[in-house]
C-alpha cells in the first residue's frame, strides 16, 4: 500500500472556528473529497483542551487516544502512526483549512463564470486557487483553466485573487486531484525553509505557472 505525501497547513473545525491549529494534509483526499489531517501529540491535547467546552473527552493511555462524549461513550479510538501523528476528528469534526483573506469576491466571480458555462482551455489544464500563507497555503477551488476567449470572466478572478490576497496556479494534470497534488509539491519544495512565523514571507501572484 501506497503510503501518503503529508505537507504542512493550518486547520480550524466547525466547533472551533476561531482557532487554527497546525497540521499535515495529505496529498490525496479521501473519497468524500474530504481533508485527510494528522496532527502532533502536543496540538491534539490542545485540541482536546479547546473542545472540552462541546462536551467531548480526549482520554489518553499511554500512546492510545480515545475521545469520547460527556457520557463517557466512545466517539473514536486513534493510535499514533509510525510518525508519532494522529489522524484525529475525521467524520464528526469539520475541519477546513483556515485564512485570514476576504475569499467571498473571488468564489462569487468563480461561481459567475461557472454559470455562464465557461471554454475551458483544454481537458488537462488546471487553475488551483490558494490563500498563500507564505510557508504553507490552504486550497480554495480547483477548476478548469479558462480558454484565453474568456476575457471577461479570466479578468474579473484575476482582479478578485489580486484584490484579496490571493493566489492561483496554473498546471496540467489528468485530474483536480492530481493539480492540487502538484501544487502542494510545490510549495514543499519552494517554501521548505520559510518558517510560520518569519516577518517577511514570500507570495505567489495569480497566474502563477508551475511547469
Amino acid at each position: 500500500m501506497t503510503q501518503p505525501e503529508w505537507f504542512r497547513t493550518s486547520v480550524s473545525c466547525g466547533l472551533s472556528t476561531r482557532r487554527a491549529f497546525p497540521a499535515e494534509v495529505a496529498g490525496e483526499r479521501g473519497p468524500d473529497r474530504a481533508l485527510r489531517l494528522r496532527f502532533s501529540r502536543e496540538t491534539v491535547e490542545q485540541l482536546g483542551t479547546s473542545l472540552r467546552r462541546h462536551g467531548l473527552r480526549f482520554l489518553w493511555e499511554a500512546d492510545a487516544l480515545t475521545v469520547a462524549r460527556s457520557d463517557g461513550s466512545a466517539v473514536e479510538r486513534v493510535d499514533a502512526d509510525a510518525d508519532g501523528m494522529y489522524a484525529v476528528g475525521h467524520g464528526y469534526l469539520d475541519w477546513t483549512e483556515t485564512t485570514d483573506r476576504n475569499t467571498k469576491g473571488f468564489l462569487k466571480a468563480l461561481e459567475a463564470a461557472v454559470r455562464d458555462g465557461y471554454r475551458a482551455a483544454a481537458d488537462d489544464a488546471w487553475t488551483v486557487a490558494v490563500v498563500d500563507r507564505g510557508d504553507t497555503m490552504a486550497t480554495l477551488a480547483i477548476y478548469p483553466a479558462l480558454a484565453a476567449s474568456e476575457k471577461k470572466h479570466r479578468e474579473e478572478l484575476y482582479f478578485q485573487l489580486y484584490s484579496a490576497g490571493l493566489a492561483s496556479f496554473e498546471v496540467t494534470a489528468p485530474d483536480e486531484a492530481a493539480a492540487e497534488l502538484r501544487v502542494r509539491r510545490w510549495f514543499a519544495a519552494k517554501r521548505a525553509g520559510v518558517k510560520p512565523d518569519a516577518a517577511c514571507k514570500p507570495l505567489a501572484c495569480p497566474g502563477t505557472r508551475i511547469p
